[in-house]
This record gives C-alpha cells, structure tokens and sequence, in this order.
C-alpha cells in the first residue's frame, strides 16, 4: 500500500493523522489511536479498543507493505507504453528474477529461491528493456500493472 493512500484512506475514515521524523500518528479528538512506523516494516503501536474496524485493518496493510513499495512510483512514458503492452497481453504482474530479468505474469507469480513463477504462467519478456529500476528481486511481492498503471495522470 502507498503512503498517499494510506493518508486519504485514514482521513476518509473520519481520523486526522500527523507525522514524526519516524512514524504517522493517527488520531481522533487529539487522541493518540495508532502510529505506524515510516522505516521498518510490520512495526505499529495501536492505543485503542474501540475503534472501527476497517481503521485496524489499514494499519495492518500498511504495515505489512515492505518500506520501498509504500512510495509513489514516477513512471516514464516508455515505461507506461510497455505496461499498456503487457496489459494488451493479458498481464497483471510484474516482477524481477536474481539474475536481474524482468517478466510480465497473467496470474499473480509466487518468488522461489532465484525466479518469480505461477507454473509457467509467463507471457511478456522484458529482458532487453532498462526500464523499471524500481522492481528489484529483493521485493516480498510482485508488482500489480494496474496499481502502477492508476499512477499515471
């Protein structure tokens, strides 16, 4: 999840959120509720009890999503026209293998020790392209083509 979504989706919810040199701080009538770390993964404190649900449980996505997925991605043009391509195609994620090639899948493919693979699932090749420097193998989780794509303006 994004961080700009995470803040609109607090604010939708009815809460105001600040932030520290560490953390976002979700309040209610001054209220501390919640805070969720900026710099490590799955890290929140939670002060509440009787909180809405659906607050909880976008904290907890929030906090899950590894540090570098939370920015907004600026993509280029060439990037976007090769996502609409793969999209064309059929294709849903993207992700990264350790050898450093790029892959367009249908379904959603699942890291094993050196490749991204859903059973052989694999439609784009994107191997000779030096594009998408942010889609790294170190990533938890492949990257969804319609959430980079709702990006663009």
């Amino acid at each position: 999840m994004k961080t700009s979504e995470f803040i609109k989706r607090v604010k939708e919810l009815g809460y105001s959120l600040g932030e520290t040199e560490h953390s976002y701080v979700v309040t209610l009538e001054g209220e501390i509720i919640l805070q969720t770390s900026k710099e490590s993964k799955y890290k929140m404190d939670v002060w509440f009890y009787d909180a809405e649900d659906g607050l909880f449980d976008l904290a907890v996505k929030y906090a899950k999503t590894p540090i570098e997925q939370r920015k907004d991605i600026k993509l280029t043009d060439d990037e976007i026209i090769y996502l609409k391509f793969a999209k064309l195609e059929g294709c849903n994620w993207i992700a990264r293998d350790k050898n450093g090639y790029l892959y367009a899948y249908k379904e959603e493919p699942e890291k094993l020790d050196t490749v991204w693979s859903n059973d052989g699932d694999l439609s784009v090749n994107f191997n000779e392209i030096e594009k998408f420097k942010f889609i790294k193998w170190e990533d938890d989780e492949p990257y969804n083509i319609d959430e980079l794509l709702s990006n663009v303006k």
